[in-house]
């Protein structure tokens, strides 16, 4: 009969060991979860500011090749402009081309 509690001490000592254990491995699980909901919400703002940069960006290149062909049509005016502008100084008083 003796060897029969004492068996049985045992075994609760164990079950409470285990119960022990299984409260500290749900501790640690929630602990997990909180910071994975936590890395979900950082992941997803990173995401969001991805999607918001790359928005920028191409408004970004828009702008810049409307400003390199704005910037070729005043080349083109300004060359016009200098062709004419040369002429006209080259041109003698008479109206006659300078040699």
């Amino acid at each position: 009969m003796h060897f029969i509690l004492e068996q049985q001490a045992k075994f609760e000592a164990g079950i409470a060991e285990v119960r022990n254990a299984i409260a500290e491995v749900k501790e640690t699980a929630a602990k997990q979860n909180e910071s994975i909901v936590g890395l979900l919400q950082v992941s997803r703002m990173l995401v969001d500011s991805q999607i918001a940069a790359e928005g920028r960006m191409a408004k970004i290149q828009e702008r810049m090749a409307d400003l390199a062909a704005a910037e070729k049509r005043t080349d083109e005016r300004l060359d016009s402009f200098i062709d004419f502008f040369e002429r006209h100084v080259n041109r003698s008083p008479g109206g006659e081309q300078a040699k």
